[in-house]
């Protein structure tokens, strides 16, 4: 009987409050720098479900469908639908974090029904130091809270700049914090002040992108829902101001690839002045890429590992060449293309770029690759003072 009682309460029992992700260490920081991230508060985590899901992931799939029915998830009663507008939730946090917007939402299929908030929130990076905080939100009895750790570094001389939009740390992005270690690890590695901005800042429409030695732009800001305006002047679009930022010897780099709908559209209209073309289209699941072609930007790179990448090919050879073959050598998932005025495109055929450095880490060179491209971007940088 005991027995029993042990496996109801952990298959159908009392969750805790979490956050999503449920943590964030974000390293080092340059004092300055713009840093926006979300998260998804007062979510509920029962202990059952995870294990349940880690179960289904080692189960064969045709057998998937049947054994989702007895998920814990679908075998608890949901809360009722509520008018989110209606909720009043408190969130708080310390002087070096500022909260831009609380959003209530409510899903039936997630956490039971029961509502959560989705907080977005900038860092005050003005003072260098080390700094362990945390933001707390309360609904009526319920409190979740999200520990988020950074170190800002001091500046005593001017140093390059780097965007990078969509920022990777969105509640969307993960439940578990710890797979944003490689792609802190690679930012804090590098000389230069990187800037994690959920959007293009609206100076994309004006010349303020020119401070930024290397652009990488992805997922909802370069997909149509953020990247088209349809009612700009020519001269406004941003794949002319992008051109424009080219021409003036920036690095751009584009992660896209069929998974993030719109990404590879609007990326090819970047690219078609450049000689490069992405397939909207899966290439496959699994993908091993050996035939790397020497580059400044595949220095120690032998072995890379992509999931559901989009092919790249070449259409004007005098222009752009691709830097790492697929299997077949119809095109490749990395190439460039370098500009007469000093510019250079740097496309990957991949969109959640930070996931991809993290997953493959100790199986593939990726993480090395976004190193290097990162890195060489600066270091031309340095160059031209």
């Amino acid at each position: 009987m005991l027995v029993i009682g042990v496996v109801i309460v952990f298959w159908a029992g009392s969750a805790r409050e979490n956050a999503s992700p449920d943590h964030y260490d974000l390293g080092v920081i340059h004092q300055g720098a713009r840093v926006e991230l979300s998260a998804r508060l007062l979510v509920r985590e029962h202990p059952a479900d995870r294990w349940y899901d880690a179960f289904l992931d080692k189960v064969p799939r045709p057998l998937r469908s049947t054994l989702w029915k007895c998920h814990p998830r679908n075998l608890r009663k949901k809360e009722p639908a509520i008018d989110v507008k209606t909720l009043q939730p408190a969130v708080t946090c310390s002087r070096f974090i500022r909260v831009e917007n609380v959003t209530p939402e409510q899903r039936p299929q997630w956490y039971d029904g029961r509502p959560f908030i989705v907080v977005n929130l900038t860092l005050n990076t003005a003072q260098p130091g080390d700094y362990k905080e945390t933001v707390e939100a309360r609904l009526d009895a319920r409190l979740s809270s999200l520990p988020i750790r950074f170190t800002v570094r001091d500046t005593n001389a001017p140093e390059p700049r780097i965007l990078i939009t969509e920022t990777p740390f969105e509640s969307d992005a993960t439940e578990d914090g710890r797979l944003f270690r490689s792609v802190t690890e690679l930012v804090s590695s590098l000389p230069c002040s990187t800037d994690f901005l959920g959007e293009l800042p609206h100076a994309f429409l004006q010349d303020e992108l020119l401070p930024y030695k290397a652009i990488l732009l992805n997922g909802s800001p370069l997909s149509s829902r953020q990247f088209a305006f349809p009612n700009s002047a020519p001269q406004a679009a941003p794949e002319r101001r992008l051109q424009q930022y080219l021409e003036s010897g920036g690095t751009l780099i584009l992660a896209c690839n069929y998974f993030m709908r719109g990404t590879v559209a609007n990326a090819n209209r970047i690219l078609e002045e450049h000689g490069l073309q992405v397939t909207d289209a899966d290439y496959g699941k699994g993908v091993t890429v050996t035939n790397i072609v020497a580059d400044p930007i595949t220095r120690n790179v032998r072995r890379l590992e992509f999931y559901r990448p989009s092919l790249i090919t070449v259409t004007d050879p005098g222009k752009a060449r691709i830097l790492a073959f697929d299997p077949q050598n119809q095109g490749g998932f990395v190439a460039a293309a370098r500009t007469p005025y000093g510019g250079q495109v740097i496309v990957l055929g991949t969109s959640l770029w930070w996931n991809w450095i993290h997953e493959y880490r100790h199986r593939s060179d990726n993480f090395a690759l976004m190193s290097n491209v990162l890195a060489h971007a600066v270091a031309r940088a340095a160059s031209e003072k």
